[in-house]
């Protein structure tokens, strides 16, 4: 079993919390970590965008990601053989139809 812990929250937060697990039909402490997954995703996101801004802001630093971009583009297909390549296609068709 998982260890717990008692959180306080206000009255008002815990009465929202009750109705959308209601809602949801599931436990509250799953609302919980789905909703924290959720924003911990969203910081996480807004960090990137913030780096790509900054990144973005020095034309120099932009100009050198875009090339290095450019150089790896494609190269997870590097020296593979036609026949490779179809096998692989062929895997992920699979793997997405059943």
């Amino acid at each position: 079993m998982v260890g717990t812990t008692t959180v306080r929250i206000p009255r008002k937060t815990h009465e929202q919390l009750r109705k959308l697990a209601a809602e949801l039909g599931q436990p509250m402490t799953d609302v919980i970590a789905a909703a924290l997954e959720e924003y911990r995703r969203e910081l996480f996101f807004r960090q990137v965008e913030e780096d790509y801004r900054a990144l973005q802001a020095d034309p120099v630093a932009w100009r050198e990601y875009l090339e290095d971009h450019e150089e790896l583009d494609g190269s997870l297909m590097d020296d593979l053989e036609d026949e490779e390549s179809e096998w692989l296609t062929d895997q992920s068709t699979a793997a997405t139809s059943g």
